[in-house]
């Protein structure tokens, strides 16, 4: 049999105090070991603390010891049962002791857990409050609170809880977006070829927000792709459309306003830092960034057949000029942006129709105005009408009802529906172009 070691004997466990004193002799110890000109001043006040603890332990005494070494356990202190021990104590053996420190450790642990999770899933009734009529409105609650209410929840209320959840792993630590209910945003259109992606709509028509991306909504969307939806097929567009001469059949004359501007974000979620995938001064590879603007087509030209289609950004370029067409899209898209704040802070009305004014207005009329050989004061239809007749025949038309069809084709050219929602410069445009257009009529 083996010898056994011999065992160390055990000793008093030192108090407190006593332990401070081992603790500044150490320091003092390792300072005058170095004992060098910058360390003089150190090695002075370490043998003043030194010697006044001598004389605060000298005037101790053994009860007042003990008393001190309970209520300063410190940090050379390993064992919380290391206190001057009473004679119970030394009674209780290795193991028992043992029992009891891991017993203290588990209700500490568990305690710290208790107020931890208490913390969490427990907030004040004033942070309930706040939780419950703030981040998780639906659409009627945010428009009826006004400026106040959180403006960027396009989700269901109860979408977290729509997280996948498995019975061993718990919640998923992500849930793919396209899986989850979301209010508020529908999908309006699908491209295929090497990105297959969705142009989702985000709140209603009249103040929209558009984006690119991988998930339908609903995700059902994908199990029937509408065919004419699919914004990728030519024959969905009129952009691509050919006369017999192999010539676009509609010009930049027939652009009537840009709707809505649709692109691939970057990242998860949707916002408007988004609008620095497409703003010109920041994008060198535009392949990287599927851009779709949606087009109001006039397409007879005379102003009553609109169509609206979406486009690629090339349809516009090859139209406006590369420069001129990626700043229009950036503008538009930002002005989108604008709409879409400002109905979700009750600043605009949302609507379930198409805006009746289209984006980047004065983009179009000035493309308008180059394939049309006129002013911004000669609307269309006005000037055709005077060529065909310089002077107007007053048995049939009067010059009230002259100037109730100038006005009705110039507030169609700027995309407004009333003389009223003109700012004051477009008025006084409106004024002259008038003027101008009756002498031309008289002359």
């Amino acid at each position: 049999m083996a010898p056994t070691a011999p065992t160390a004997s055990k000793t008093k466990p030192l108090p407190s105090g006593q332990k401070r004193r081992q603790a500044l002799r150490s320091r003092l110890l390792a300072e005058e070991q170095k004992q060098n000109a910058n360390n003089q001043q150190e090695i002075a006040r370490l043998r003043d603390a030194l010697q006044k603890k001598d004389e605060e332990l000298a005037s101790l005494t053994t009860q007042e010891m003990i008393d001190l070494d309970v209520e300063m356990q410190d940090d050379y202190s390993a064992d919380p049962d290391d206190v001057w021990p009473d004679d119970a104590n030394n009674k209780k053996s290795k193991s028992q002791k043992k029992k009891e420190r891991k017993k203290k450790n588990k209700e500490a642990v568990k305690s710290q857990q208790e107020v931890l999770f208490a913390s969490i899933e427990e907030p004040d009734p004033g942070e309930n409050a706040q939780d419950e009529e703030g981040l998780f409105k639906s659409d009627s609650e945010v428009e009826s609170h006004g400026p106040d209410s959180d403006s960027n929840s396009d989700f269901d209320p109860d979408s977290d809880s729509a997280a996948f959840s498995d019975e061993d792993y718990g919640k998923a630590l992500y849930t793919f977006p396209g899986t989850k209910p979301v209010k508020g945003v529908k999908t309006v259109g699908w491209s295929g070829g090497r990105f297959t992606g969705y142009i989702n709509m985000y709140g209603k028509k009249s103040v929209a927000r558009y984006r690119v991306e991988r998930s339908s909504f609903p995700a059902q969307y994908e199990d029937s792709l509408p065919k004419e939806e699919k914004v990728s097929n030519p024959v969905n567009r009129h952009g691509d459309e050919l006369k017999d001469n192999g010539k676009f059949k509609y010009t930049k004359r027939h652009i009537r306003g840009i709707m809505a501007v649709a692109w691939k974000p970057v990242g998860l979620g949707v916002s408007r830092n988004d609008l620095d995938c497409i703003n010109p001064d920041l994008v060198r590879d535009w392949k990287r960034v599927p851009t779709y603007v949606l087009i109001a087509w006039d397409i007879d030209g005379d102003g009553r057949n609109i169509k609206k289609t979406w486009e690629t950004r090339a349809c516009l370029r090859t139209r406006w000029g590369k420069k001129d067409a990626d700043i229009a899209i950036y503008e538009a898209a930002a002005e989108a942006e604008d709409r879409y704040e400002e109905a979700k802070t009750g600043k605009r009305p949302a609507k379930s129709k198409s805006p009746s004014v289209g984006l980047a207005q004065s983009h179009v009329i000035k493309q308008r105005e180059k394939s049309l050989g006129v002013n911004l004061s000669s609307p269309s239809r006005s000037t055709h009408a005077g060529r065909a007749s310089k002077s107007p025949p007053r048995d049939i038309k009067n010059v009230q009802e002259l100037r109730a069809e100038f006005m009705d084709d110039y507030l169609e050219l700027l995309g407004y529906e009333s003389f009223n929602d003109l700012s004051p410069s477009e008025k006084a445009d409106c004024v002259v172009a008038w003027r101008e257009r009756k002498s031309a009529l008289s002359a």
